[in-house]
């Protein structure tokens, strides 16, 4: 071939060899290796937004060097068809040509027609990139610009594809799920990050779905998203991080990577204590609180539990116990209100901080906290289960709760059924419309019973050791419905009513008179009965006879009329029943046969 050809042809190979690896760099650089079908989701309302910024740049690299392709191809082309035209005789019988010139010139014109279609394939894409950037198909549909029946298409269409990973059966191999990871984590758009991380606050409500190691490295980039400027991209990164967390499976293998102190670990503390405290949106608020509760209540969570006692507000003071007073009292809704005094539950309960009752906050929470017990069934949960863990073998804190109502309250909720306000909380706001679609998983079941059993156990608290307390406690009424618990078909439930029933009795020649003489004398048939309900292997036998021979043991010592009837309803018979029986449904030397062997000790002295 001539020289011009040749040179021509190794510089079209140079420059596509360079073009190639660094449409390959443009393309790592700006969509971090997401594919185009996931890019192609970008929102182009904002025409400043980064990621839109960056598509344009990409389209301006490629545009270029298309149009530099053509500094070449021309001359190539030009060159290539007048060798052609100073050749084209050799296909004539003795034109005297060199050998091999006619495949030479079939080579070219071949080699011509593909380059050309390919620069061709090159251009149209650079004008489809540039077109579908100018119309914004994304943009447009949502603000109704296209026709009515394409727009409903396009929606309908969108959401269809946002979910499409999170209804599947099984995950291919994890490389959908990887796939969603590297979206969050690098994606160029923040309306495709924001979609990837609605899919996998879907899949972490399906623990057979998702496995464990995914769900762990998607941690990371999800904290990274929850510090977006952007609030619905917030609210759905801590959805998801909240829904990972509510996972009983995985939770403390989930929880551990959320509090580590990787390059978001601190800033993602304070940025989620900040949500806590003055959300952008309420439900971006509610969803900060909810996970805010989960890592504080962690067995990891001392990092989570640290931060929140040393966030400060704008005076300097410590904010921890004030905060989640602010929460309890001012929350604009009911999942507020329940998340702050969880928070503060599990700060109390914690050994690593107590919650002293010198506290300068601590008079004004408790009050928030006993007002809370008259709310629906979620906060009275969290508020009693706040106060157990606050007034636990702390009397100063015991006398603030008492001072403030506590007493009346706890015994109320003793009584049922509980109001449940649902969504709507104690300030009567109406319920919010996308609370109802909400995608973080719903409150546990069998609430009514755990806020009973807590409101139980906090009357116990308050009455142990404190002969002023268990009167108050008896003033209000709270023996006949202790009595009445004890035939819950709650295991829990009984317990801790009997529990309570013994710290009332303890030392109270006055209160144990009263519970001997409940329903003439039949109280010890109830306590039997009790005890039928739970035989067999049942995991609460145990406990169940424990605290029936507790309470047995606070009522018949020192009182012989409580002893006498106890026989008589055939007490004694019954825990000797339960001692010869051991080997089959309680443990050997264990605190259930230990505290009926006490108790049976004073039922078999003889009857004066």
């Amino acid at each position: 071939m001539s020289r011009g050809v040749c040179l021509l042809s190794w510089g079209i190979f140079t420059l596509e060899a360079i073009l190639k690896y660094g449409r390959s760099w443009a393309h790592s650089l700006y969509f971090r290796d997401v594919p185009c079908a996931i890019v192609a989701l970008h929102d182009n309302k904002d025409d400043h937004d980064t990621a839109s910024a960056s598509l344009v740049v990409f389209g301006y690299f490629v545009l270029m060097a298309t149009l530099l392709e053509v500094s070449l191809y021309a001359p190539y082309v030009y060159a290539t068809l007048g060798f052609w035209r100073a050749n084209r005789h050799c296909d004539d019988e003795g034109a005297g040509c060199p050998d091999g010139t006619t495949r030479l010139i079939d080579m070219l014109m071949i080699t011509m027609a593909i380059a050309c279609l390919h620069w061709a394939s090159s251009l149209g894409t650079v004008l489809a990139f540039g077109a579908a950037m100018g119309m914004g198909i994304s943009a447009r549909a949502q603000r109704s610009s296209l026709p009515r029946c394409l727009s409903r298409f396009v929606r309908k269409r969108d959401e269809r594809d946002r979910l499409i990973l999170a209804k599947q059966k099984e995950l291919d191999k994890d490389d959908d799920f990887a796939l969603l990871v590297r979206v969050v984590r690098d994606g160029r758009t923040e309306s495709c990050r924001g979609l990837a991380a609605t899919a996998i606050a879907v899949l972490a409500t399906q623990p057979d779905v998702l496995p464990l190691n995914s769900l762990i490295e998607a941690v990371v980039p999800l904290k990274r998203l929850a510090r977006s400027e952007a609030v619905e991209h917030v609210e759905v990164a801590l959805g998801a991080l909240l829904n990972a967390s509510l996972n009983e499976r995985s939770h403390e293998f989930v929880i551990a990577p959320i509090l580590e102190s990787n390059e978001f670990g601190s800033s993602f503390m304070s940025c989620l204590i900040r949500h806590a405290h003055i959300g952008h949106t309420t439900r971006c608020q509610e969803l900060a609180v909810g996970l805010l509760s989960r890592l504080v209540g962690s067995r990891k969570g001392k990092r989570a539990r640290t931060a929140l006692m040393s966030y400060k507000g704008e005076q300097g003071g410590v904010r921890g116990v004030q905060l989640c007073t602010d929460l309890i009292k001012h929350g604009a809704t009911s999942p507020i209100k329940a998340g702050g005094a969880a928070v503060l539950a599990e700060i109390a309960y914690w050994e690593d901080w107590q919650v002293k009752g010198t506290d300068p906050h601590i008079e004004e929470c408790i009050q928030a906290l006993v007002k809370a017990l008259e709310a629906g069934q979620t906060i009275a949960f969290s508020a009693a289960k706040a106060l157990c863990s606050l007034a636990y073998k702390n009397q100063a804190v015991k006398v603030t709760i008492v001072r403030a109502g506590g007493i009346s309250n706890l015994v109320d909720l003793l009584k049922g059924p509980l109001p449940n306000f649902g969504l709507q909380d104690i300030n009567g706001q109406i319920p919010r419309e996308e609370d109802s679609r909400s995608i973080v998983t719903s409150v546990k079941p069998h609430l009514e019973d755990d806020v009973r059993s807590d409101a139980a156990r906090a009357l116990r608290i308050l009455a142990l050791n404190n002969p002023q307390h268990q009167k108050l406690i008896a003033e209000a009424k709270a023996i006949p419905l202790l009595i009445d618990l004890m035939a819950s078909k709650s295991p829990k439930v009984q317990v801790q009513a009997m529990a309570a029933l013994s710290g009332l009795s303890f030392r109270s020649t006055t209160i144990k008179d009263m519970i001997g003489e409940w329903d003439d004398g039949k109280f010890f048939s109830r306590l039997m009965d009790v005890l039928k309900s739970s035989e067999g292997h049942d995991p609460m036998a145990e406990a169940i006879l424990e605290k029936v021979a507790h309470v047995t043991h606070s009522l018949i010592e020192g009182n012989e009329s409580n002893r006498q009837k106890a026989v008589k309803q055939g007490m004694r018979e019954k825990l000797q029943d339960c001692i010869d029986n051991k080997k089959s449904n309680y443990k050997d030397n264990g605190k259930g046969v230990h505290s009926a062997e006490r108790a049976l000790k004073i039922l078999q002295e003889k009857l004066t």
